[in-house]
């Protein structure tokens, strides 16, 4: 979590955030990725560029994992990840959803 960020997120009695919370916030982090991105990119037009997505999403997220321990950003992991999360729910919303829209 970026230090800019903490300030968005609630804290419990002790200072830490309820697993709860942390959750929501996270879902509200997903949610504000994929505005940004229908607003700038096109649905999906086939589940096979849906796929191609995820993965070079993943393969971004594998690339800050895969750094030497004291090289690695735990903020850049988690929009690397947050980026495969909210793709993930594209591909559901983009192919899934439509896909059992015709049947």
């Amino acid at each position: 979590m970026m230090d800019r960020d903490k300030a968005n997120y609630k804290l419990d009695m002790y200072g830490t955030m309820s697993e709860e919370r942390l959750m929501m916030q996270l879902l509200t982090d997903i949610r504000m990725e994929h505005r940004l991105a229908i607003s700038k990119f096109p649905p999906f037009n086939s589940a096979h560029e849906g796929y191609a997505i995820i993965l070079e999403e993943l393969e971004e997220l594998k690339a800050e994992v895969f750094k030497k321990q004291e090289d690695r950003s735990y903020p850049a992991m988690k929009h690397e990840a947050t980026q495969v999360a909210t793709m993930a729910l594209r591909f559901i919303l983009d192919v899934c959803e439509k896909g059992s829209a015709d049947v």
